[in-house]
């Protein structure tokens, strides 16, 4: 019975049925390409991305690099322009510290490490009253000092002591070479000190004294020892009253009396 239900259908159904088929990777008219490993190799991009990662890198350390040096040339700079107003200020301070001083001894600049004025150079010397007066116009280590026979010849005490050749002596820089020097000096001409003798121009005869205008003045004709902090000196002085007699104070001013070396 069941065999003959079969043969009807079958007979029945003029289309045949296909068999089933199992879906897998056989009935696949196109199979699949294999999955790819996402991997460095594979992916193009990874590789601009790391060229990229390395010129930033470089261009981080180069950017590093100019900031740092900047950094130090500015600070360069700075320090060079504080030197430089510090100087400055050193100078100014200086000059308003050591402007009474220049005039007169030549020592016009401040010295930081003296911690005193100091003459800058010969300029500053020979601009000084120390240089008028005393010869003192060589420039020689921040001071001003008498070095040869020019500074004293040139200089106030030459024309008035007769101080006119250098002794190499600091204490006593400048002192008569000779006579000469002293007798064409004022102190022979008005005090009679006209001999140079231990390194200044003194009397030592009553000649040299009766020449002078301490004689035809004041009546101090005749020499005499003195004692000084210098020691004996030689002086003009009125020993008598005749020496007083031959001064015009006895007769312009009546001191005609020897007292004292003096005519009173």
């Amino acid at each position: 019975m069941a065999e003959d239900e079969e043969d009807e259908e079958a007979k029945s159904d003029p289309l045949p049925r296909e068999p089933e088929k199992a879906e897998d990777a056989d009935s696949n008219p196109l199979p699949r390409e294999p999955e790819k490993a996402e991997d460095a190799d594979s992916n193009p991009l990874p590789r601009e991305r790391g060229r990229a990662g390395e010129g930033g890198e470089r261009a981080s350390r180069f950017g590093w690099t100019t900031a740092v040096v900047l950094t130090f040339a500015l600070a360069a700079a700075i320090v060079l322009v504080k030197g430089r107003i510090r100087a400055y200020q050193h100078e100014k301070l200086g000059l308003e510290r050591c402007q009474s001083q220049c005039g007169i001894n030549g020592q016009c600049a401040w010295n930081d490490k003296d911690e005193a004025c100091r003459a800058r150079d010969g300029k500053d010397c020979r601009a000084s009253d120390a240089c008028k007066a005393n010869g003192r116009c060589s420039f020689e280590g921040g001071l001003c000092t008498v070095s040869s026979d020019e500074d004293c010849k040139g200089s106030e005490q030459c024309a008035a002591a007769g101080r006119c050749k250098f002794s190499e002596n600091n204490m006593v820089p400048c002192i008569p070479a000779n006579n000469d020097d002293c007798r064409a000096s004022a102190i022979c001409r008005r005090l009679g000190r006209c001999t140079a003798s231990l390194g200044a121009c003194n009397s030592t005869t009553d000649q040299d004294c009766a020449s002078s205008e301490a004689c035809k003045i004041h009546g101090q004709c005749s020499v005499k020892a003195k004692e000084t902090p210098d020691g004996v000196v030689m002086l003009c002085a009125a020993l008598s009253n005749d020496d007083c007699k031959k001064g015009e104070d006895c007769t312009a001013r009546s001191l005609c009396t020897a007292v004292d070396g003096d005519c009173r």
